[in-house]
């Protein structure tokens, strides 16, 4: 069940980098700093804004703010790096 959500907060976080890549800036090879708070503040967005059902789904499956910062880093990365 985890894993099926990753897959929606991927394809969540990797819509939102390739409609505004200028939030996710690199800089000799790294993310910029402005684009790692970007990318943890998309998470918390998408964690706060969840519906009662997302929110019981993401409980069932001890789902965290944590996971969800995890794979939206991990989605715009491949989303910008490739």
């Amino acid at each position: 069940m985890k894993s099926n959500i990753e897959n929606i907060i991927w394809d969540i976080a990797s819509e939102n980098a390739a409609m505004y890549p200028e939030n996710f800036e690199i800089s000799n090879g790294e993310f910029t700093e402005e684009a790692t708070t970007n990318m943890l503040v998309a998470a918390k967005g998408y964690f706060d804004n969840r519906t009662d059902s997302e929110i019981e789904r993401d409980e069932d499956a001890d789902v965290t703010l944590e996971d969800y910062a995890e794979w939206t880093k991990k989605a715009i990365s491949h989303t910008i790096l490739s």
